[in-house]
């Protein structure tokens, strides 16, 4: 009796397992298969394109006729264009992460300078002061605070003398 009951049981097990697989349980991974490969190729245009705008954006940035830096919300340095290396006498690895109000400006024009900037979040503030490159060279640079998306803040000479 119990040899029956285990031949019964395995004769079940196998005729599900030689059984037809029906229409559905073919064209369901079948489907998910599709999706995730159209995704996956849709995912990877997108990231060409982002990095293809990242480039342009950097050009742009870096080769602008402006000297700019960006800082976020922490007022940590975060980007300097070259036009801003050259006039300021300093390299990029030198002014990134550094603050940048204590990096540039007089102390007592920084405090004034923050406030306005806390108050005025949404436009752009302008301002000058002398600097001093580490070379010795003194000039005045007009410069514009700009707030951007992302908590950031563009810093821009208008025009230096």
């Amino acid at each position: 009796m119990v040899i029956f009951r285990y031949f019964f049981l395995v004769s079940i097990l196998l005729s599900y397992a030689h059984a037809k697989p029906t229409l559905a349980e073919i064209a369901m991974p079948a489907t998910l298969l599709i999706i995730a490969i159209v995704l996956v190729i849709a995912l990877l245009i997108h990231l060409k394109q982002l990095q293809k705008s990242e480039r342009l954006w950097a050009t742009l940035f870096n080769y602008a006729p402006q000297s700019q830096l960006i800082f976020n919300k922490k007022n940590k340095i975060i980007n300097v264009n070259k036009k801003m290396q050259t006039q300021l006498g300093l390299s990029e690895s030198t002014l990134q992460n550094q603050v940048w109000y204590e990096r540039l400006l007089p102390d007592e024009m920084s405090i004034s300078l923050r406030h306005k900037l806390y108050k005025q979040a949404t436009e752009s503030i302008p301002f000058a002061f002398t600097y001093v490159t580490p070379k010795g060279t003194t000039f005045v640079l007009e410069c514009e605070l700009t707030p951007l998306p992302h908590n950031l803040t563009l810093l821009s000479t208008r025009s230096s003398s």
